[in-house]
């Protein structure tokens, strides 16, 4: 007897930076890509995006008992053939301080390992602050 699973099966086309950077979030998760499809790569990244998004409180916690009444504008089988011509990102002032920080982290990655001569221990602190604000949110 089968197992019968709860939510939707769909289909979507993702673009090859969006393909990418599934396989990217997957090996930073640790996932053994030789025991794992693509699609299966898709849904892990999409659901740590997604609760990512809830510990950030940029979408809320829900027990689920809404999920008929969200769902009923969806019904089954209804294809709406529209894109977007860009990805939608969503931009708050926490995800703006981590993209800074990565920024600033990556710059004194390539100081350090171009110029190391010149890497005072101010820098390095500094490399070393970015390192643990990143690592807690699990961006690096």
């Amino acid at each position: 007897m089968s197992q019968r699973r709860v939510g939707r099966v769909v289909s979507i086309r993702l673009s090859p930076q969006d393909c990418m950077a599934v396989v990217d979030a997957a090996k930073k998760m640790g996932v053994r890509m030789q025991q794992v499809s693509f699609p299966q790569l898709v849904s892990l990244a999409l659901s740590a995006a997604l609760e990512s998004f809830r510990q950030n409180g940029i979408i809320p916690e829900r027990d689920g008992f809404e999920y008929s009444e969200m769902m009923a504008q969806f019904p089954d089988g209804r294809e709406i053939r529209r894109g977007f011509a860009r990805a939608l990102t969503v931009d708050t002032p926490k995800s703006r301080e981590m993209k800074t920080a990565r920024i600033r982290l990556d710059e004194l990655l390539l100081k350090a390992e171009a110029d190391p001569l010149n890497m005072t221990q101010e820098l390095k602190d500094e490399m070393e602050q970015l390192t643990k604000l990143l690592r807690g949110k699990g961006t690096v």
